[in-house]
């Protein structure tokens, strides 16, 4: 797909790819997002900051689920070398759950009953199912 940008008296194409944030761009933001929203529950007195997350590691889009969950471990043990949230450390607790939606319902149980404060889905389908259960 080809988009038409101005500039200046002429104008040029250019492929939409590059109109797009660039991929790590886009996991800066999921990570600033995930660190944002563990800011705001947890325990009092408690030193870790708990977040739940699934990833697709086995299923139909591991090849980019993979790379995702590379992205955040690898965004939270940064996180974490350099003192964590206000001093407290993140602990990541994440499973593979194949991008089977019955798994991630029950896994999204088995996290919450763990403490999580937050809690991050991969494929729409999950994202779907979980919705009304993540806002209550």
């Amino acid at each position: 797909m080809m988009c038409e940008r101005r500039r200046g008296e002429g104008s040029g194409t250019v492929g939409l790819s590059s109109l797009l944030p660039s991929p790590l761009w886009r996991w800066s933001r999921v990570a600033a997002s995930l660190l944002f929203i563990g800011c705001g529950g947890g325990a009092a007195g408690n030193d870790t900051i708990k977040v739940g997350a699934i990833f697709d590691l086995s299923g139909p889009t591991a090849d980019v689920g993979t790379d995702y969950a590379e992205g955040i471990q690898g965004y939270v043990a940064w996180q974490n070398q350099r003192g964590g949230i206000e001093g407290r450390q993140i602990e990541l607790i994440y499973q593979d759950y194949a991008y089977r939606v019955d798994l991630a319902e029950q896994l999204y149980a088995r996290f919450v009953q763990r403490g999580l404060v937050a809690f991050m889905g991969w494929g729409t389908g999950d994202t779907e199912a979980l919705r009304g259960r993540i806002t209550e």
